[in-house]
C-alpha cells in the first residue's frame, strides 16, 4: 500500500535533482552518431568535454514533462532521443515513462536493455523492482531492491522500495525501519517521507504522520502519496467525506493506481455511495486482478446492496487468494445477514484468531468479538429465558 504507489516510489516524479542527474548521465554516456563533442582544455591538462547533443535536449524535455505529469509527451521525447543515442540512462528514462503509462512489459524491456549496457547499475534494479511491485509481484520486487542495495548500499530509494513492499504485506514495523534507513541516507526524499507517514497512520500515530506529510510536500509539492496518506488518516478518524476528497486529489496528482481506488471505494462505502464504491473496486481489480483487499471491499458493497450471491463470490475468492481478518469478519456478517448463524460464528472465530496488523484490523477484530459474543449469547438462550431479554 503506499503513496499513489506509483508516484510515491517513482524517483523521477517531481524530483528536479534526479532530473538533473539523469540528464547528466545521458551526456556522459559514450558518443553516438548525431552528438557533437567539444573539448575545452589547457595544454597538459585532461580534456573537459561538453556535449552539444540533440538527444540531451530531448531527454531534458522528457524529464520535464514527466515531472509535470505528462508521461505520454515525455515518452515521445525519449523515443526520439533513443533514435539518436541508445544508452542505459535513456533506456531507464523511457522505462519510467512507460511504467507511468502502465506499459509494464515495454518498461521492463527497456530496463533489461539498460542492464545490458550497465549490468551493475543499482537504479536500474530499483526500476525493475517497481514494475514488479505495481504488478503485485512482491517477492520478485523485493529481490530487485535487495540487489540494488547489494550493488550500492547508499541507494536510498531501494530502501524505500523495500519499505513499500513490507507495507503491502502488513509488516509495518519492518517497513518503518526501511523508510528510516532511506531517510538517513537522503533526508529530503519525499517518497520515503510519504511512505513513513503512511505507515505511521496505520500504526495509529496521525500527528507524527502529518509531520512527514508536511515535509514531503515541502520537498515535492503535489506528491500524490501525501494526499493518499492524508486520505487514509481521515478515513481512520471517521471523516469519510473529507477522505474521498483527499483520494480525489491523489488520483488527480497521478495516483491513478489500484490502492488509491480501493481506499476511495472504502470511503465511499462509509458515505453509502455504493455504486461509486463498486466502480472504484472494479477499477482496482482491473489494475491488479488478484487484489484480495479490493475483492473483500467489493464483497462488502454487494452485501450492503443485499446482493448476497455476488458478495459470497467475491469474499470466497478473496479468502482463496489471501486469508485475512477483515475478510473473515465480512463473510461472517454476510452469513449472519442470511441467518446462517453457525457459519457466521465460525468466520467470526477465525477473525478473532488473527493478530491485528494495523488500526483497521484492530477495529475489525473488535467488531468480530462483539458479534461472536452476541451470537453465542443468543444461541444459549431459550425462547422465554429472562436472562437474555
Amino acid at each position: 500500500m503506499l503513496a499513489s504507489l506509483r508516484q510515491a516510489l517513482d524517483p523521477t516524479t517531481n524530483r528536479k535533482t534526479h532530473q538533473r542527474r539523469s540528464i547528466d548521465a545521458v551526456v556522459r554516456a559514450p558518443a553516438h552518431k548525431g552528438d557533437r563533442c567539444v573539448s575545452h582544455h589547457a595544454e597538459g591538462t585532461t580534456p573537459k568535454k561538453t556535449w552539444k547533443s540533440p538527444a540531451r535536449a530531448l531527454a531534458a524535455r522528457g524529464f520535464a514533462r514527466l515531472a509535470k505529469g505528462q508521461p505520454s509527451e515525455g515518452l515521445a521525447d525519449f523515443d526520439a532521443a533513443l533514435a539518436i543515442k541508445d544508452n542505459a540512462p535513456l533506456r531507464n528514462a523511457r522505462g519510467v515513462a512507460l511504467r507511468v503509462n502502465k506499459q509494464y512489459a515495454r518498461a521492463m524491456a527497456d530496463f533489461d536493455r539498460a542492464l545490458e549496457f550497465d549490468p551493475n547499475n543499482a537504479e536500474t534494479h530499483v526500476n525493475r523492482g517497481l514494475v514488479m511491485f505495481f504488478q503485485g509481484q512482491n517477492d520478485p520486487a523485493m529481490a530487485e531492491f535487495d540487489r540494488a542495495i547489494a550493488l550500492n548500499p547508499k541507494q536510498a530509494n531501494a530502501y524505500g522500495g523495500r519499505g513499500t513492499v513490507l507495507l503491502r504485506q502488513g509488516q509495518i514495523d519492518k517497513a518503518l525501519v526501511e523508510f528510516d534507513h532511506s531517510l538517513a541516507i537522503n533526508p529530503r526524499q519525499a517518497e520515503a517521507l510519504a511512505g513513513r507517514g503512511f505507515a505511521l497512520v496505520l500504526k495509529g500515530r496521525p500527528t507524527e504522520a502529518e509531520v512527514d506529510f508536511d515535509r514531503a510536500m515541502e520537498f515535492s509539492p503535489g506528491l500524490a502519496g501525501v494526499f493518499l496518506g492524508r486520505g487514509l488518516s481521515l478515513l481512520a478518524s471517521g471523516q469519510a467525506e473529507r477522505a474521498v476528497a483527499a483520494f480525489d486529489q491523489a488520483i488527480a496528482k497521478g495516483g491513478d493506481d489500484a490502492d488509491t481506488h480501493m481506499f476511495r471505494g472504502k470511503a465511499l462505502l462509509q458515505t453509502n455511495e455504493l455504486d461509486r464504491a463498486i466502480a472504484d473496486f472494479d477499477q482496482a481489480l482491473k489494475l491488479r486482478p488478484q487484489f484480495a483487499d479490493a475483492l473483500t471491499s467489493r464483497g462488502a458493497a454487494w452485501m450492503q446492496k443485499k446482493d448476497y450471491a455476488r458478495a459470497q463470490t467475491d469474499l470466497d475468492q478473496s479468502i482463496a487468494l489471501q486469508q485475512s481478518l477483515l475478510t473473515y469478519l465480512t463473510r461472517g456478517q454476510l452469513f449472519e445477514a442470511q441467518g446462517k448463524f453457525d457459519l457466521a460464528i465460525a468466520d467470526f472465530r477465525k477473525a478473532v484468531e488473527f493478530k491485528p496488523r494495523n488500526i483497521f484490523d484492530a477495529a475489525a477484530q473488535r467488531i468480530a468479538k462483539s458479534r461472536l459474543d452476541a451470537l453465542a449469547r443468543s444461541s444459549s438462550c431459550g425462547k422465554n429465558d429472562q436472562r437474555c431479554l
